[in-house]
């Protein structure tokens, strides 16, 4: 039997079980508030045989779809449907893949920020003495040409260490306006790794201090959660915007619409970086919270963190598709209330990572995305066995010999 047609019987089956009204073990119930409907986020085919289509719109109208939107400028659409009783948005996606109409198909879920901080305190900034931040801060320092967009939660626009450095307004994806108050401390500690202004006698120094940071806020509430939708249209949004670094504390590994955002980015000249999670499981390996299959996609940077010990700090996620690693453990930056505080996660990794990048862009503006990345994989210091592995990539971000590379190279 053709493999189109054993798509086509299960998704027949599938359908036929929902509207014979046969519960399938689903999710637990919604939380309370949420924004939007569910939906389901997919792409379909560019050349659908007639009973593709047919069997795709039997599917979405089966759930009684009620929105059906283009998101990340085509790169996706997002399925708003009611609820279904015991049901779960990812077996609506598993229907909607069945079908053979699609190139992908997942549930737009909401998943927590990588890290929430530890608590306020002073602390001298370990991590740029490691990563040897000071001499590349003898190449550049950063330039205000740059724009590095933090997806996040809001940034505190007020704060004395960040102001200066911030490129306002900013954009919130879900009201599409220019709030970006912040609606937890997330996306002002994560700015701060970025781009905190040094050299200004106040708190931290960012790694990039004198790039510009231009805050998106993906999150619709303080429960500090984002939707795969919102933080694939932020990313469309920097594309469309001149970013050249992009930086998503959240964990967005596994999604594919996630990764067609990213492609577009790359195709406008921008490097998108991703926090690996703070689980401390190997991802996809069907434990814990790694349930999700993660993809080694080629269209962005998967970070994870170490400890001062050079070592992978033990809530860090790790796995096949770790790119790259970077200091994540009692890293000093900006919080809210124009403080500072400590904070320990992959999501301080990863914007330490876009700001090395920030820097190797300041110097070579016109490199390419697959140019800037070949810097930092091959002056990453290399970690764990020879090579590229599942605990450090191709190894822990080195901003002194990145520089060095970055200015050697035409």
């Amino acid at each position: 039997m053709p493999p189109s047609i054993d798509r086509v019987a299960i998704a027949a089956a599938l359908l036929a079980a929902v509207v014979a009204g046969t519960a399938l073990a689903g999710e637990s119930a919604p939380q309370a508030h949420r924004r939007r409907d569910p939906a389901v986020l997919f792409h379909a085919k560019e050349r659908l045989t007639p009973a593709e289509r047919e069997l795709l719109h039997g599917v979405l109208g089966a759930f009684q779809v009620h929105t059906r939107r283009a998101i990340a400028a085509g790169a996706a659409e997002a399925a708003e449907f009611g609820e279904i009783p015991g049901l779960s948005r990812a077996q609506v996606a598993a229907m909607v893949q069945a079908t053979g109409a699609v190139d992908f198909a997942e549930a737009d879920e909401r998943v927590p920020a990588a890290k929430l901080p530890n608590d306020p305190a002073y602390d001298i900034q370990w991590h740029h003495r490691t990563i040897g931040s000071p001499a590349a801060w003898d190449v550049t320092t950063g330039s205000t040409a740059i724009k590095v967009v933090v997806c996040d939660s809001g940034v505190e626009t007020k704060h004395p260490d960040l102001a200066r450095n911030l490129s306002l307004p900013g954009y919130d994806v879900a009201t599409r306006s220019t709030n970006v108050s912040p609606h937890t401390y997330h996306g002002t500690m994560v700015a701060g790794v970025i781009g905190a202004i040094g050299n200004n006698g106040l708190l931290v120094t960012g790694e990039a201090w004198q790039a510009r940071i231009v805050p998106v806020r993906i999150t619709e509430d303080s429960g500090g959660l984002a939707y795969y939708s919102d933080m694939a249209e932020c990313v469309t949004w920097a594309a469309d915007h001149g970013a050249k670094v992009v930086n998503l504390s959240y964990r967005g590994g596994p999604s594919r619409t996630l990764d067609a955002a990213a492609k577009r980015l790359r195709a406008r000249g921008g490097l998108l970086f991703v926090a690996s999670g703070n689980d401390g499981c190997r991802l996809g390996s069907g434990t814990g919270a790694c349930t999700e299959r993660v993809p080694d996609f080629a269209s962005f940077l998967l970070v994870g963190a170490t400890d001062k010990q050079d070592r992978r700090a033990r809530f860090s996620n790790y796995g096949k598709a770790i790119d790259l690693v970077a200091p994540g453990v009692e890293i000093a930056t900006t919080y809210i209330g124009g403080r500072h505080a400590l904070g320990d996660g992959t999501s301080f990794a990863a914007p330490l990572a876009a700001g090395v990048a920030a820097l190797i862009y300041s110097v070579k503006p016109n490199f390419t995305p697959a140019q800037v990345e070949d810097i930092l994989r091959a002056s990453a210091l290399d970690l764990g066995r020879a090579g590229r592995d599942a605990f450090y990539g191709y190894g822990r971000i080195d901003a002194g010999r990145a520089l060095a590379l970055a200015r050697a190279r035409r």
